[in-house]
């Protein structure tokens, strides 16, 4: 492209895009030349930064520049100016020649570098070095290059994560419904997708409601096919657990289970098979049953008993198991309940006052359940009678108490098939024995209130015209007041339920508000008490719970802080006793661990080998400290290995004192045992040896002695006669006399 081919515009325009197209051009080889070291850095911009290297038909004349191009070539040739100043003369020695550089390019004239002069000022090097035309270009290509390199990098890690988004997006499953909330108007697919997830817990309930929607869906339903095979699976579940239902309840809990089956299922002829089957087998086994039954009444045990076999030949299973045990037992149960009605019967014979209980307490015994308690219904009203009557004469004879005793055995649910003054009697026996119940609580019940009124109702029912009125009345009155009081007992015990200071206070004034003419002033004195108490307890809870706070580090200080703060508590609070059991505890803690470094003294002396002095140790501890009893097993484990090792050191002197005696060194033997001390294990064998031991040796001496006479009597003798028939001979050797045991000297054995 050449000048005259550009477009006709302003022609400073044009020659500025010329002259900077020139020093690019020029620049670019100048600062390659420069980074492979050819050519100083600093001096680039020298031969390219001014418009002295531009060819002359490139440089544009002064008076067609644009003011800023003015300023900017001023500024130049000030600073080429500067930098060609000498920078420092003693840099440079004088006898050193400056050289200059000269760059040889094409067509440029040959330039001297400036010598070298003084240095300008830091700053005006710094500034300097911040203005190069070279640097910030490099730094500007640089940030350009990195903008693009950084641009592609993020095009493409966007265009990879917007693909591997869409993949996701692509392969990912739709979310399942969520059933908990799903309405009338929600999508068939998504009804029927909750319908089979309920339907997986196999619940009765669950599976109607599964069936009943497939159910409702016609022949041309998107999804009809799909519904026809989970209806066939979902009602199969259904006639399973009809069936489990049969064996377990019978046929009408069954039947109600299989008619959840509609009739467009696949599985509904098969259903109505089954229940036309399971009708029959139930026909068959009621069947069996009424004659049992029918048998039992008529106390046929053995056709009872044959009608259990032929049970067990049903094909139900229901028959086959539950009835025919219940008719097993039901068998045993009335055969029972006759045998106690016989009995009865029996002693109630002549009907005195002995046999009417007897009879009465047996029949008392037979189970409702049975068929013999309905035969057993009119001996009893009949009895009950009879012993009213003499409950009665009994009355009018003044023995009140044994009437009403004798009353309160007759069953009081006979009273409406009894007349006269004998139910009158049944009715205020039975109040007086609902009200001397002996209640299993202290704080009123909802037992103790329904006794009272059941004793209030049965006493009001005495008509006025009976001899029991008055009484009646007097004691009618008297559980008025009671009821009265129960309630306003069981009100302050609701009150002192909440368990507040406050609340226990108001329910203990509240059985305080009894008069002590109450029935129930006792009771309620009681209940005031243990309020008082509780309130108590919440009093000194807090000091109590600081005490336990203290003596939770478990130091013997804080231990005896943890006793000094219980001991605050007054003794004659509630909380004293567990208070005094706390310091109990504490005590003996302290006690242990003021006794524990002892005894583990002890303890280290006995393995040292050393017991005589550990067990002196441990006899530190007195007997009435927490560790006494640890001390003392420690204390006879040690004796008994000091007995053994006693045992042991008398057994070795034994030992060589009874091999002396084998020896015939009896005198080293009894000393060697006289060695054994008085309070050693082996004193007594030791002794016992000893004197056997002396008796040997008496008995040897004393034979010795017997032989040294009888030898002494024959010498003397022998030198009578000799004396007499000759003299010995001149230089005759006298006989050596007989030897004895060479005498020992005894030496005390040393102290253990």
């Amino acid at each position: 492209m050449t000048r005259d081919s550009l477009p006709p515009r302003d022609s400073a325009h044009r020659d500025a895009f010329y002259i900077n197209g020139f020093r690019s051009t020029v620049r670019q080889p100048l600062q390659d030349r420069a980074e492979s070291r050819m050519l100083p850095t600093g001096r680039v911009e020298e031969w390219v930064g001014g418009d002295r290297l531009l060819p002359s038909a490139f440089q544009v004349p002064a008076g067609r520049l644009t003011p800023r191009q003015r300023a900017r070539r001023a500024r130049k040739a000030s600073l080429a100016t500067a930098a060609s100043r000498p920078t420092s003369r003693s840099a440079t020695s004088p006898t050193t020649k400056t050289r200059s550089t000269v760059l040889v390019s094409p067509g440029l004239p040959r330039q001297r570098r400036p010598r070298r002069g003084r240095s300008p000022s830091p700053l005006h090097g710094f500034w300097q070095w911040l203005n190069r035309p070279v640097a910030w270009q490099r730094y500007r290509q640089l940030g350009r290059s990195l903008a693009w390199s950084l641009l592609w990098v993020l095009t493409f890690c966007g265009l990879a994560g917007l693909g591997i988004k869409s993949l996701e997006w692509l392969t990912r499953l739709p979310e399942p419904p969520n059933c908990a909330k799903i309405t009338f108007a929600a999508a068939d697919a998504e009804r029927l997708f909750c319908a089979r997830e309920a339907a997986k817990s196999g619940h009765l309930a669950d599976l109607t409601a599964a069936v009943n929607l497939v159910a409702a869906w016609p022949a041309d339903h998107p999804l009809y096919r799909e519904g026809q095979s989970l209806l066939a699976e979902w009602s199969a579940q259904i006639l399973d657990a009809a069936e489990a239902r049969l064996e377990s309840s019978g046929v009408q809990e069954a039947l109600s289970v299989v008619r959840h089956i509609p009739p467009n299922s696949p599985l509904y002829a098969e259903a109505q098979a089954a229940i036309a089957q399971w009708q029959a087998q139930w026909q068959q086994g009621e069947a069996i049953w009424n004659k049992a039954q029918e048998a039992l009444r008529n106390q046929d045990w053995n056709l009872a008993a044959e009608q259990v076999t032929v049970l067990g030949q049903v094909e139900s299973e229901y028959w086959r198991t539950h009835r025919m045990e219940a008719l097993t037992r039901q068998i045993l149960q009335e055969q029972t309940a006759h045998k106690l009605l016989t009995q009865a019967q029996q002693a109630a014979g002549d009907q005195t006052l002995a046999n009417l209980q007897a009879a009465i307490a047996l029949v008392q015994q037979i189970d409702p359940q049975t068929l013999a308690w309905e035969t057993a219904q009119a001996d009893l009203q009949a009895w009950s009678g009879a012993l009213l009557d003499l409950a009665l004469r009994q009355w009018q004879a003044g023995d009140r108490s044994g009437a009403l005793a004798l009353a309160q055995q007759v069953p009081p649910d006979l009273v409406n098939h009894l007349t006269g003054e004998g139910q009158n009697l049944l009715r205020l026996a039975h109040a007086q024995r609902l009200i001397a119940e002996p209640a299993t609580q202290w704080l009123p019940s909802l037992r103790q209130v329904w006794s009272v009124r059941e004793a209030i109702a049965a006493l009001s029912e005495i008509p006025a015209s009976s001899t029991f009125y008055a009484i009646a009345q007097t004691e009618l009155n008297t559980q008025h007041a009671v009821l009265e009081d129960l309630r306003q007992l069981q009100t302050a015990g609701l009150v002192a339920s909440l368990g507040q200071r406050t609340t226990l206070d108001w329910a203990s004034r509240l059985a305080q508000q009894i008069a002590p003419d109450r029935p129930r002033r006792l009771q309620a004195q009681t209940l005031a008490a243990h309020w008082q108490q509780e309130t108590q307890r919440i009093q000194d809870m807090p000091q109590f719970l600081q005490a336990q706070a203290l003596a939770e580090p478990g130091h013997i200080a804080d231990l005896q802080a943890a006793i000094a703060a219980a001991r605050q508590i007054p003794r004659d609070r509630a909380l004293w006793t567990e208070a005094e059991q706390a310091i109990a505890t504490w005590s003996r803690q302290i006690q242990t661990l003021e006794d524990r470094p002892i005894l583990e003294e002890a303890t280290r002396i006995a393995q040292s080998g050393d017991l005589s002095r550990a067990i002196r140790t441990a006899e530190k501890i007195g007997r009435n400290r927490t560790l006494h009893a640890e001390a003392q097993a420690a204390i006879q484990t040690w004796n008994a290995k000091l007995e053994e090792v006693r045992i042991a050191e008398d057994r070795k002197h034994l030992d060589e004192a009874r091999a002396l005696a084998a020896r015939v060194r009896l005198s080293q033997a009894i000393d060697t045992a006289a060695q054994i001390a008085r309070d050693r294990p082996l004193y007594a064998e030791a002794q016992a040896a000893i004197a056997q031991w002396r008796a040997q040796r008496d008995e040897i001496l004393g034979s010795r002695r017997a032989q040294e006479a009888e030898a002494t009597n024959s010498e003397a003798t022998r030198d009578e006669a000799a004396r007499t028939d000759y003299a010995p001979a001149e230089g005759a050797i006298a006989p050596e006399p007989y030897p004895s045991e060479p005498a020992y000297v005894y030496e005390a054995p040393p102290p253990y």
